[in-house]
């Protein structure tokens, strides 16, 4: 797509691009998490042991790993299946505390890494390049992990997929351990437009850039639309758009039940760590029926 038509600048179809989507979850054709240059991005916000962002610190990570782990019992004779794994930082760590892993991603940046560290370092983890929306497994995993609120950016048709896979995926007794933001969290969201000029390589591009940000809000369905249009010098334009759907605690109890799912605790950080207020995140342990 691109914004320059005739030599000039096409106003009404930018104009288009920043206006309310036309339909609540729209998806466009660029995504963060499959997009080559900003999937190379990624990976290096997942590796940066201090920041909070495509990942967790990674000292939290040590902790929720230590936390879960202590609460399945019989790791050496547990299969866990990470989905959403990155490049692996929960894998590796679960796989360190005896547990046989599979790690499941969508970021070929991601997997390619995570790959060869493991070639590297002889760690007998599987890694599948795949989207967990189509998770494809039959009583296979005593846990299945999603960790760092991804939940909560599956719109819900995904969202339902997953949840019937995951339960379908689980060994019976199997555990599903996830985390996501509360509807504390939207309150405190606003709706914001920005943009930002780069004359170099930047986040969302290789090139010199400006980038439109906006933070559209859906009130009614406690859902939140984060967009960025990236043009290049040359009028080219990406458009992502991230939705975020916030729940209350039981509204995720429901949706478990529904599946077949019982929770068996709760806790908004998956860890003994407190890192921010707890009445912002959810948390959850389900065993399948």
């Amino acid at each position: 797509m691109n914004l320059i038509a005739h030599g000039a600048l096409d106003i009404r179809m930018l104009s288009a691009h920043t206006s309310r989507a036309a339909r609540l979850y729209e998806r466009t054709e660029h995504c963060i998490w499959t997009d080559d240059h900003v999937g190379r991005q990624m990976l290096k916000y997942h590796l940066d042991p201090d920041l909070d962002s495509a990942s967790m610190k990674h000292s939290t990570i040590d902790n929720q790993v230590g936390w879960i782990a202590a609460r399945m019992g019989g790791a050496p004779t547990m299969d866990l299946l990470d989905i959403g794994c990155g490049p692996g930082l929960y894998c590796e760590r679960f796989h360190r505390l005896g547990f046989r892993v599979t790690g499941l991603d969508c970021n070929r940046h991601s997997l390619h890494y995570a790959s060869a560290r493991a070639k590297q370092r002889h760690l007998p983890i599987r890694y599948v390049h795949a989207n967990y929306v189509h998770l494809d497994y039959r009583d296979q995993f005593d846990v299945i992990t999603l960790i760092n609120k991804d939940f909560g950016a599956l719109v819900p048709e995904e969202r339902d997929k997953v949840l019937t896979a995951v339960h379908r995926s689980l060994k019976p007794g199997g555990r599903f351990v996830f985390d996501t933001l509360s509807l504390q969290w939207f309150a405190r969201l606003r709706e914001i437009s920005s943009f930002s000029v780069s004359n170099s390589e930047g986040f969302w591009s290789p090139s010199p850039h400006i980038v439109l940000e906006q933070v559209l809000l859906y009130p009614e369905w406690h859902t939140e639309l984060e967009r960025q249009i990236v043009i290049a010098s040359d009028g080219d334009v990406r458009v992502f758009h991230n939705w975020l759907i916030y729940y209350t605690g039981s509204e995720v109890e429901q949706m478990l039940r529904s599946v077949g799912f019982e929770v068996v605790e709760r806790n908004p950080f998956l860890s003994d760590e407190k890192y921010g207020d707890p009445g912002l995140y959810l948390g959850f342990i389900a065993r399948k029926h």
